[in-house]
């Protein structure tokens, strides 16, 4: 986290600390502020913020601004969207997405600013560490109010948006330690990962477990390469193995995993006639209601975010591609995707490094999760494809340079 640059004013540099604090404060307050009631105080922090940085913008004449494919797929999609409002169902649905949509696009296009210019990759990563620590700290004073094997949701409305937002926490601190970092820097990102996956447990979110541990096992044995690294791996193994006999009831355990394993279970029998819990029956159903809704309007569907004017109880599909072949057709949902394309088209030219292999993986989990929740509205989905475009065009910007 470097501030100082010998070619601007000390004034300047003023200006961008107070940008780099009001950019990690604005991430952090997303997983903070982050239920119905709360997310108000989240926008609002975010929109002093968008004002603050425009305002640095104009007080130094900073003309040039960043975009790409990236970026312009996704608007493409929001446009193509906007015409769904002619054959919508549901209206106020397809409005109220299209206006958090539209959003997404400004403080997305922002961010990638934020990155692209002054380099605050580091804001982004502290502020989603600082969200999840807060989350941490509700589960620790939370656990003797909810029995055993209860999904915990924390700052979130649901345990399902905890468990993603954790998961994505987890990704940022992974790309935190890609950089060599003083001693306790490393430690708090260490303490971080296992902290956030023993929230994710608690949450008893299917999904984010899994692509979690994937994401943690790729980071172990990254670090085990490094003598020093692999030291501080080993001690830490050691300590959450001593917190976990110490501090933690073993009935508990016992009853965490066998709801984990219940989900698990009931998620393997949903691809064959085996055992399924009543959340992947449920889930099975809608996915089946979505495609129903698709067929019936093959061509543009029933507009943006109208499935729930034909599900249960104003409910979703839990799957992305459904969603967006019944609400604005196979178009909609191409235009949708060429963000990955681009994305991982981008990823795939950066020079092999840890760097590539982590933004690479990262970007096949965020395709898999589309298999099982909705991404098209989800900021921080969006913003971490922005992010990691960002450091995919700044990584191969270096090799050309050097060149």
């Amino acid at each position: 986290m470097t501030f100082t640059n010998k070619s601007i004013t000390y004034k300047e540099q003023t200006f961008r600390i107070v940008l780099f604090i009001l950019f990690t404060v604005a991430i952090a307050s997303m997983g903070i502020y982050a239920n119905d009631t709360t997310i108000v105080i989240s926008n609002l922090i975010v929109v002093i913020f968008l004002g603050f940085f425009f305002f640095y913008q104009l007080l130094y004449d900073v003309k040039s601004y960043h975009i790409n494919l990236v970026w312009v797929s996704y608007a493409l999609f929001f446009i193509f969207s906007i015409a769904s409002i002619f054959w919508t169902i549901e209206p106020q649905n397809t409005l109220f997405t299209l206006k958090r949509i539209f959003m997404i696009l400004v403080i997305g296009l922002v961010i990638y600013n934020i990155l692209k210019i002054y380099q605050m990759y580091d804001a982004l990563y502290i502020g989603m560490m600082i969200g999840g620590f807060y989350n941490f700290y509700l589960a620790l004073t939370s656990l003797g109010e909810y029995h055993a094997g209860e999904r915990f949701s924390g700052a979130f409305e649901l345990p399902t948006a905890l468990g993603t937002y954790m998961m994505l926490a987890i990704m940022a601190a992974v790309l935190f330690l890609q950089k060599r970092r003083v001693f306790w820097l490393r430690w708090v990102s260490y303490l971080f990962i296992a902290t956030s996956f023993f929230v994710i447990v608690l949450s008893i979110s299917r999904a984010s477990m899994v692509l979690s541990f994937v994401v943690i096992l790729l980071f172990f044995y990254q670090s085990i390469k490094d003598k020093k690294v692999r030291r501080d791996i080993y001690i830490l193994l050691f300590l959450i193995a001593v917190g976990l006999i110490y501090f933690v009831d073993f009935k508990d355990i016992v009853e965490y995993y066998n709801k984990i394993v219940d989900r698990v279970l009931g998620l393997i029998g949903a691809t064959g006639s085996g055992y399924r819990d009543d959340s992947t029956t449920e889930r099975m159903r809608l996915a089946k209601l979505a495609f129903e809704v698709y067929a019936s309007h093959p061509f543009l569907g029933t507009g943006l975010d109208s499935l729930r004017g034909h599900l249960i109880a104003d409910l979703h599909s839990h799957n992305t591609f459904l969603e967006l072949l019944g609400g604005v057709g196979p178009l909609g949902m191409i235009l949708y995707f060429l963000l990955y394309y681009y994305l991982i088209k981008k990823i795939i030219a950066m020079p092999h490094s840890w760097l590539r292999t982590y933004l690479l993986l990262f970007t096949i989990l965020l395709l898999i999760r589309n298999l099982t929740g909705i991404t098209y509205n989800n900021k921080l989905y969006i913003f971490y494809a922005f992010l990691f475009s960002a450091l995919a065009e700044d990584s191969t910007k270096k090799i050309v340079v050097k060149q």
